[in-house]
């Protein structure tokens, strides 16, 4: 019989590492690229070394779509304020969409990728209306496949051309959500849909499976500083493409 979450995990490592983890994945993901355009003066298509570390450092990043979906979820538990919580997501995710256009394209607008904290607020908006109408099957089907074509019409994360991260992020909310108290169903269905992008997002959830639990983190200047990272990194990645 599996445990609730409650009574497992003591030991592992922390949120807090966990989150200094998937920023870290997240500077592959910008810096890294960005770097390699800027270095190199010609298409990066045509220099196969070049591109091998851009496309290398893109699928690594992609384990840190399960641990962005998992501490959603996380908060979406814990948060005394969830429309607060959709608020924030909402004027970062504005906030960064210029900075990760031109940092991943070296475009001011580019309507085909949208950063992938869109992602994170659609799961989010829908698990709201999941939770609300939760006795009403109808209304919940019709959230899930409206976030699901918001990501894939709206082109959330969309990486590299062939990963949708918005639609990975989507998918392993939902998975987070509706087997919260089911950690080795939860882990191994996580674990088998990521594995089916690429690989990288399996081992994401791998990680995951070593996250101790703990109260959320307190300090509300630590909880600032990671929704800065990320503009931070995306901001540093546009300027490191305009050198």
């Amino acid at each position: 019989m599996e445990q609730k979450n409650v009574n497992r995990k003591k030991k592992g490592f922390s949120v807090f590492t966990l989150k200094i983890v998937a920023t870290i994945l997240l500077m592959l993901q910008i810096i890294v690229p960005a770097i390699a355009q800027s270095a190199y003066a010609g298409d990066i298509r045509d220099n196969f070394s070049v591109l091998s570390i851009v496309v290398v450092s893109q699928i690594i990043s992609w384990a840190a779509v399960p641990m962005y979906a998992w501490m959603l979820v996380e908060g979406i538990k814990h948060t005394e304020h969830i429309g607060l919580y959709a608020l924030r997501l909402a004027v970062l995710a504005i906030i960064c969409e210029i900075p990760y256009d031109y940092a991943t394209s070296q475009t001011w607008f580019n309507w085909r990728s949208q950063n992938p904290v869109f992602g994170l607020l659609i799961a989010l908006i829908t698990v709201i209306i999941l939770r609300k109408y939760k006795r009403n099957l109808l209304v919940s089907v019709i959230a899930i496949i409206a976030g699901l074509l918001w990501n894939l019409f709206g082109f959330v994360g969309v990486m590299q051309g062939v990963m949708y991260t918005g639609v990975l992020t989507f998918a392993m909310v939902l998975i987070f959500w509706f087997l919260y108290d089911k950690e080795n169903t939860k882990m191994i269905t996580a674990g088998l849909l990521g594995a089916m992008f690429f690989i990288a997002p399996g081992v994401g959830v791998a990680v995951l499976h070593y996250v101790r639990d703990e109260e959320p983190i307190k300090s509300q200047s630590l909880r600032r500083m990671f929704y800065v990272l990320y503009p931070v990194i995306l901001i540093s990645g546009m300027i490191i493409a305009l050198l």
